[in-house]
């Protein structure tokens, strides 16, 4: 039996966010985001199970691959279910070809959350859109309250 010691590894960044993964559908949606983090080792990590801990209590374990020094490692640990969101769809515009049947929507998506954390909190959302390709609006980002953590 061979017993290791645990590892406190250096880690060169260590990004703690909350993410959503989706496909696109028009309707209305509702839930919460699942807890992600990422980090980039300074040193080769061996494979195994990992502890997350936040604010002193563990939030969940999970399994990593053996990571090269440098290497980026990105898991999430479930649900986070102190950060929800509501998402709606409007259609916007509809063509049609000669025939009349829709050759193209455009849609307006739009996310609304809503966290009980104290801190301020990240959050990524990634909509896929099978096949088809989605041109993002840029407009200006606009914040009727700041997110907490």
């Amino acid at each position: 039996m061979v017993t290791l010691p645990f590892l406190n590894p250096k880690l060169t960044s260590f990004d703690r966010y909350v993410g959503l993964n989706t496909f696109f559908s028009p309707a209305t949606q509702e839930g919460t985001f699942s807890r992600f983090y990422r980090f980039k080792a300074d040193d080769r990590l061996p494979g195994g199970p990992i502890t997350v801990r936040e604010e002193g209590r563990i939030v969940g374990q999970t399994n990593i691959g053996e990571t090269r020094k440098g290497g980026e490692v990105e898991f999430t640990l479930g649900q986070d279910p102190d950060v929800a969101y509501t998402r709606t769809v409007q259609t916007v515009n509809q063509a049609r070809d000669a025939k009349g049947n829709v050759s193209r929507t455009t849609y307006k998506v739009t996310y609304v959350l809503e966290s009980s954390k104290t801190r301020s909190v990240r959050a990524e959302i990634t909509e896929r859109v099978g096949g088809r390709r989605i041109v993002i609006d840029s407009l200006p980002q606009r914040r009727t309250r700041p997110l907490r953590r």
